[in-house]
């Protein structure tokens, strides 16, 4: 199939309208806890509970990855959409602690794993090598900006309403994330172009992006658990004042600077971004003070806004678009690994240490990848014959 240099075709604008339902209803998942609470569920309990479907969307990404490279991606897309539509109406009924939830978060997860994927592995597919970081990172903003907005309207809905008219509106959205999808085409499928083996994508410059993946997911899991703790237990307001300069940051990187990574050294734009992230972590336990708090809000947010495009792009390149599916799963599958871990993890080195040794660690992650990638970088340039 020949490809040119058009991005934003109609495919693309219906796969980021689709994405951005999604994200919409996703946003349910922030609300659970607090409902799970309200019927009488342990914090155990509830942990546990949420984990499940994470833990099943995370191990359902391989099998995802394996399947977007040999079969039409859109109508995946589709059944996530369906899957998480049919497993949210459910929770419409909970009004007591009940097993049945722990099918009904298995699905979910089966849902968003298969949504996740494909999506993913149709924009790395589809979109011209020149410009696929652009693609990856602005289809990220069809995620961000939902995510952004969907706590708002959820806070509304539940004061005016309650939690199973919240659920209701959430399995609708999630149904109606599926159908701007079904006016799309998977022009990979339909050119014939066929995939690796899966054991001859597994290079070691694959695995070392995807542990990248893994130390972002860890050091962003950490932030946005931990920081909204310390400063409540500070008695400091700023939570708003990180989000809002987190957002419009990855916003600008994903907008006025979408293209920066396409033209530059993409290994460089990772090692750049990997640090700019790890400053900004290391920052954040002196947030207190709000100008530290904004400064820091606005490098990790840079460093986030470019850090996603580059590695999942540098993937893609690195196996062709033929695997994109399975070199796509195994980057957000690490990443999502990484916030179960970063939560996990550092809230025992909070426990045992405190809030500026967990802030530390975040920033020690991110430095140590990016320290990886140049040794990576330098001994690929020593072993490239002298012309």
């Amino acid at each position: 199939m020949k490809t040119t240099s058009t991005l934003y075709t109609n495919d693309y604008i219906l796969l980021n309208g689709s994405n951005f339902l999604y994200s919409l209803y996703a946003t349910i998942f922030i609300f659970m806890p607090p409902f799970l609470d309200s019927i009488g569920l342990s914090p155990s309990h509830i942990g546990f509970l949420m984990a499940t479907g994470t833990f099943v969307s995370v191990a359902f990404k391989p099998l995802g990855g394996w399947l977007a490279d040999r079969t039409n991606k859109v109508i995946f897309i589709i059944v996530g959409s369906i899957i998480a539509s049919l497993f949210t109406f459910p929770w419409y009924f909970v009004k007591a602690p009940s097993s049945i939830l722990y099918v009904y978060r298995v699905f979910q997860g089966i849902g968003y794993s298969f949504f996740a994927t494909f999506a993913y592995a149709h924009i790395a597919s589809h979109a011209p090598p020149e410009r696929r970081a652009e693609a990856l990172g602005v289809f990220g903003l069809s995620f961000f900006i939902p995510t952004a907005i969907g706590g708002w309207i959820g806070e509304m809905v539940i004061a005016r309403f309650s939690f199973s008219a919240f659920f209701l509106i959430g399995g609708c959205i999630a149904l109606s994330s599926a159908l701007p999808a079904v006016f799309m085409k998977d022009r990979m499928k339909i050119a014939g172009i066929g995939p690796s083996r899966v054991l001859e994508v597994l290079s070691r410059d694959v695995l070392a992006y995807v542990l990248m993946a893994l130390i972002f997911g860890i050091t962003f899991g950490g932030i946005f658990t931990f920081l909204p703790l310390f400063l409540y237990k500070g008695g400091r307001d700023g939570i708003f004042v990180f989000l809002l300069c987190y957002s419009i940051s990855v916003i600008a990187t994903r907008t006025v600077w979408r293209k920066v990574v396409d033209t530059a050294d993409k290994d460089v734009s990772a090692i750049l971004s990997l640090s700019l992230l790890s400053s900004g972590a290391a920052l954040l336990t002196f947030s207190g003070d709000t100008p530290i708090l904004v400064f820091a809000s606005i490098i990790t947010g840079i460093g986030h806004g470019f850090l996603f495009p580059s590695l999942s792009s540098l993937i893609v390149d690195t196996v062709g678009r033929e695997n994109s599916g399975i070199s796509m799963a195994l980057f957000t599958g690490a990443f999502d690994l990484g916030l179960v871990i970063g939560s996990a993890a550092l809230g025992i080195i909070l426990e045992y240490g405190g809030f500026p040794v967990t802030f530390f660690s975040c920033g020690v992650l991110p430095l140590i990848g990016a320290a990886l990638l140049f040794w990576k970088r330098r001994k690929k340039e020593s072993s490239r014959p002298v012309s």
